[in-house]
């Protein structure tokens, strides 16, 4: 499927051919997730690998959109590391739209369903280098420790409501 060559194309060359490959992907992969009868992975793998593309062109309400699209399709499922992801990804989001403080929630509700952060992915260690230069480490400490309090139950709830 097109959509695992997302990730490559993310990072645009000066004459945007890659951005506009990358968009040009994104869609004939959307096409195909979403002509199968039934939500499941190909839609969960197609919203996540949307949602950061869309995030890099600053269209903030397409990637909303997305992260809604893949926790929905995969409601059924409920597979947390995947659940944790959309967390990770919602957590840039938030930084993007001017709510740092948001941000250290989603990343605290991402460690109670995953456990860990993904530290490898140089999307998150980007989130997490700005919100460092965050001027109140306290309060951003009781967002993110707010967050990891929750149960499982009450995490995926919250990031369900934070994306509606």
């Amino acid at each position: 499927m097109r959509v695992a060559m997302l990730g490559p194309f993310r990072l645009h060359s000066a004459d945007g051919k890659q951005g506009a490959q990358a968009h040009r992907h994104l869609a004939e992969a959307e096409e195909a997730a979403s002509d199968m009868s039934r939500t499941g992975p190909a839609q969960v793998v197609t919203a996540m690998a949307a949602a950061p593309v869309l995030l890099d062109e600053n269209e903030h309400e397409a990637t909303r959109e997305r992260l809604v699209l893949a926790l929905d399709s995969g409601m059924g499922v409920r597979e947390m590391p995947a659940v944790a992801a959309i967390a990770e990804i919602a957590a840039r989001w938030r930084l993007r739209i001017g709510d740092p403080l948001g941000a250290e929630r989603m990343l605290g509700l991402a460690v109670r369903l995953r456990g860990v952060l993904d530290e490898g992915d140089p999307d998150l260690r980007g989130v997490l280098a700005e919100l460092a230069a965050h001027p109140d480490p306290e309060t951003r400490r009781k967002a993110f420790d707010a967050g990891a309090a929750l149960s499982r139950e009450e995490a995926f709830d919250e990031l369900r409501a934070t994306l509606a």
